[in-house]
């Protein structure tokens, strides 16, 4: 005689299993959310290197422009729509001048020391 198992028998399998997968479907969305907001805090972190090297090179160009004109002007600032820099000659040598470079932006600030040929 050949007996069935009754479903009644079987009922407390079915919530570990809803659990456990549950717990795997948590597990991949944190995942998820984690490595999201490690891209957004490093595309942010791009975009503020960007926008503060962009202020390093307009600023040295138009320092090279300026300089040509009036090399008597050691420091000053330029103006800018991310942000301003303040420049200053620090050293002049046979060939070059030596200016540091503080630039400002709303979301940081870089300090670049940068030689110009004469």
């Amino acid at each position: 005689m050949v007996y069935r198992l009754r479903i009644r028998d079987e009922s407390g399998v079915i919530l570990p299993i809803s659990l456990f997968v549950l717990f795997l479907f948590s597990i991949v969305t944190m995942y998820a959310v984690t490595k999201f907001e490690m891209e957004k805090r490093s595309l942010a972190h791009i975009e503020e290197t960007y926008d503060l090297e962009l202020l390093l090179l307009m600023a040295y160009r138009d320092l090279e422009k300026q300089f040509t004109k009036d090399p008597a002007k050691k420091q000053g600032q330029f103006q800018y729509e991310y942000g301003f820099v303040n420049f200053r000659l620090l050293d002049e040598t046979g060939n070059s001048y030596l200016f540091l470079f503080e630039c400002y932006s709303e979301s940081g600030e870089l300090f670049m020391e940068l030689s110009m040929p004469k």
